[in-house]
C-alpha cells in the first residue's frame, strides 16, 4: 500500500516526504515497513500537552514560514476518548521513536481507518508526523493530533511507567473496532442531560441532622448491626466487622487438583479461568504500589478478568526462550543432556555445585492459597531433593538483554540485578518472587 501511496503523490510532495522519511532517520516509507514494530507502551518517551500544543499550532509549516496555527486539530481528543485510534506501534531510529497507527475517519466511521505516523524525540518534541488522509500532506489533521493524545495520555495515566508490560499492551489495544448499524427505531436520542418534556420530578427533600440521627439510633437499636452503621464514627466501634474473604475456604486437595489440572499453565484454558478474581505473583507488585484508598480501576479489571494472549515481543521472546532456562537450570544441576539451546553464560552458586540425593525439577501449574484462596501463583518449576527438601524455580528472559554478555547486566539502572545472584528489592522480580515463596510454602 505504501510504496503505491508514494508513488502516487506529485513531484515535490513526493520530494518532500523523503526528505521527511530521512530527517527521521527512516529508509523506507512507515506504511511499507511491516516487520519489527513493537507493541510496548512502557517504552515510549515522555510526552505533555505542551508538545502536541508547540507542534499543532507554533512549528512552523511545510509549505510556508509562518506558524501552522492549527488549533482545531487540538479537538482531536476525542477522536482518542471515542476510540478511533486503534493500538500505537513504535520503532526507534538512531534519531526518534516512529509511532504508527490506524484512526477512523471522523465522519463515516464505517469506512476504511486512515493511516497515520509520527516522529517523536526522546524529549516528547514531535519532528515530523503524516497521514493518508486529504489532509495529511499538511502534517497535522485531527488523525495525527488523535495519535498524539493518546501518547500524551499515556504518560499522564502512568501506562508508560507504573505497569507491567502485559498492562500496558492491554491499555494500548483499547479502542473502537467496529461500529454498527442500527435500525432508528433502536437508537435512543434522549442521552444524558436531554431535557424531557412534559415529565416533572420530585424533589427529594433532605434529612436534617436531628432526622438523621434518630434513623441511625433506631438502625442501631434493632440489634442487627447493619453494615451502613460502620460509616459513622459515633457507631463503627460497636458494630462488628467481618470481611468476606474471611470466610473463604479452599482445602489442599483443592488446591492440588487444580494444580494438576493447569499444569500446562497459559496454554491451557483453566490456567487463565482459576486466575480471574485472584491477586497473582506477576502482579503483586502493582497491587501494592496501587493507591489503597482509591485502587487504579486498570488494577480492578486486570484482576477481574480472564487473561489474554497477547503477541508482543517481549512476551513472545519470554515463552519461547523460558524452556531453554529450565534446560540450561538443569545442566547446571547436572540432571539435564547439553544441548544446543542451551547458554554460554551460566554462573552458579555453591549451594548449586554440591552433590543433592534425589534431585529432580518437575513442573508446576497455578497454585491456589487454601488459607487464602484470593492468592495464586505459577512458578516455572518445582526442584527438590532429599537432602534440602522443596523450592520454587523462577526464569526470566528479558528481552532488552537479549544477546547481551552477563557482566553488562548489572550496568543497567533500569534492570533488575543489584549483583548476578540478588535481585532489587524495589523491582517487580523481587516482589514476584518473594510472592511466590510465601505462597507456596
Amino acid at each position: 500500500m505504501a510504496q503505491t501511496y508514494t508513488l502516487s503523490l506529485p513531484a515535490e510532495d513526493r520530494e518532500r516526504y523523503l526528505k521527511k522519511l530521512l530527517d527521521t532517520g527512516l529508509q523506507r516509507c512507515p506504511f511499507e515497513l511491516l516487520e519489527n514494530w513493537i507493541n510496548d507502551p512502557t517504552q515510549w518517551p515522555n510526552m505533555d500537552y505542551s508538545d502536541i500544543y508547540h507542534y499543532l499550532v507554533e512549528s512552523p509549516s511545510l509549505y510556508t514560514s509562518e506558524t501552522m496555527k492549527n488549533k482545531r486539530s487540538l479537538e482531536a481528543h476525542k477522536f482518542f476518548v471515542s476510540g478511533w485510534v486503534q493500538a500505537v506501534l513504535h520503532i526507534k531510529t538512531d534519531k526518534c521513536f516512529v509511532f504508527k497507527s490506524s484512526v477512523k475517519p471522523s465522519w463515516r466511521v464505517t469506512n476504511k481507518p486512515h493511516n497515520t505516523w509520527v516522529a517523536v524525540e526522546n524529549s516528547g518534541k514531535v519532528r515530523a508526523a503524516h497521514c493518508d488522509c486529504m489532509a495529511g500532506l499538511g502534517e497535522s489533521c485531527s488523525h495525527v493530533g488523535a495519535v498524539l493524545y493518546k501518547l500524551e495520555a499515556s504518560v499522564r495515566l502512568g501506562i508508560t511507567t507504573t505497569v507491567s508490560t502485559s498492562i500496558a499492551c492491554q491499555w494500548n489495544a483499547v479502542s473502537t473496532k467496529k461500529v454498527e448499524p442500527s435500525e432508528i427505531r433502536s437508537i435512543d436520542f434522549g442521552g444524558r442531560g436531554r431535557k424531557v418534556i412534559g415529565k416533572v420530578k420530585r424533589p427529594i427533600p433532605k434529612a436534617s441532622a436531628s432526622q438523621q440521627a434518630q434513623f441511625l439510633q433506631m438502625l442501631h437499636e434493632t440489634g442487627e448491626c447493619p453494615v451502613v452503621l460502620s460509616t459513622f464514627s459515633k457507631y463503627a466501634g460497636s458494630t462488628p466487622h467481618h470481611s468476606w474473604f474471611e470466610t473463604l475456604t479452599f482445602t489442599k486437595e483443592e488446591a492440588d487438583r487444580v494444580e494438576a489440572e493447569t499444569i500446562t499453565q497459559a496454554a491451557c484454558k483453566a490456567w487463565r479461568r482459576h486466575r480471574v478474581g485472584r491477586i497473582t505473583s506477576s502482579f503483586a507488585h502493582t497491587v501494592l504500589h496501587t493507591n489503597q484508598e482509591k485502587p487504579s480501576n486498570t488494577v480492578i479489571r486486570t484482576i477481574m478478568s480472564e487473561a489474554k494472549n497477547i503477541n508482543s515481543p517481549y512476551l513472545k521472546w519470554g515463552r519461547d526462550n523460558e524452556k531453554h532456562a529450565l534446560e540450561t537450570y538443569k545442566y547446571a544441576l547436572g540432571i539435564g543432556p547439553a544441548t544446543d539451546q542451551l547458554s554460554t553464560n551460566i554462573l552458579v552458586t555453591e549451594d548449586v555445585c554440591k552433590v543433592h540425593e534425589g534431585l529432580r525439577v518437575d513442573r508446576s501449574g497455578f497454585r491456589i492459597s487454601h488459607e487464602r484462596p484470593y492468592f495464586g501463583v505459577s512458578c516455572d518449576a518445582y526442584v527438590s531433593c532429599d537432602c534440602c527438601g522443596k523450592g520454587v524455580v523462577e526464569a526470566k528472559c528479558p528481552y532488552k538483554w537479549a544477546g547481551q554478555q552477563s557482566v553488562s547486566w548489572t550496568d543497567d539502572e533500569k534492570g533488575h540485578l543489584s549483583t548476578l545472584f540478588s535481585l532489587k528489592p524495589n523491582h517487580v522480580y523481587y516482589t514476584q518472587v518473594q510472592f511466590t515463596l510465601q505462597r507456596q510454602s
